[in-house]
């Protein structure tokens, strides 16, 4: 693995626990010993982020069957339109359920 980036998505609609600044700096810094994970924030769609740093695939968590309902419709509309293929979500559970929740798109570049 060359890097990978976690790509923290910025909708005004949504109202957050944290602000984005504050939210980049708190995954920062769990990562900070790590030089392959980079965070970065935008305000575009996902697959135009996952583009623009060229990734080969898309990590998406979820909490909820919510959350997995909306994220299908979500990964087969990229799949049809931007033809992206490599798409995947993972589940949070216990200890990480949090974490998950804040590191929500993970973009893998190889």
């Amino acid at each position: 693995m060359d890097e990978v980036v976690i790509g923290i998505g910025i909708n005004e609609n949504k109202k957050t626990w944290f602000p984005t600044e504050k939210r980049v700096e708190m995954i920062e810094k769990l990562f900070a010993d790590d030089p392959r994970v980079k965070i970065d924030a935008y305000d575009c769609l996902t697959i135009d982020f996952a583009r623009a740093k060229e990734a080969q695939f898309i990590v998406r968590g979820i909490r909820t069957v919510h959350d997995f309902e909306y994220e299908e419709t979500i990964a087969d509309i990229n799949r049809k339109l931007a033809k992206y293929r490599n798409y995947s979500v993972i589940y949070g559970a216990g200890t990480y359920f949090y974490q998950l929740y804040y590191c929500e798109r993970i973009i893998a570049v190889w």
